[in-house]
């Protein structure tokens, strides 16, 4: 049960994460939105976006693979193994 817990509150923090970052991406692109339909095709400034977005999903992978290790350094052996045979 305390096994549970504690993934249970890894994956939330996750979430929580990843919901922050999301709503970061989506000002992001609301903003490159915004130039497209203004008809301003200023490329550094989008280029700039596009980087920032980029830069928001590596984080996201990277939170993923933290919340992973976290996770594994929760299971015991016998629990790693049966995951890897899914």
């Amino acid at each position: 049960e305390e096994q549970r817990s504690q993934i249970s509150k890894i994956q939330n923090d996750l979430r929580q994460k990843h919901t922050e970052v999301m709503g970061k991406m989506q000002a992001e692109m609301l903003q490159m939105r915004e130039m497209f339909a203004s008809n301003n095709s200023d490329e550094a400034a989008l280029s700039t976006i596009f980087k920032k977005m980029t830069d928001l999903r590596q984080e996201m992978f990277d939170q993923l693979l933290s919340t992973q290790k976290q996770v594994n350094a929760v299971l015991t052996d016998e629990q790693r193994e049966l995951l890897k045979g899914k």
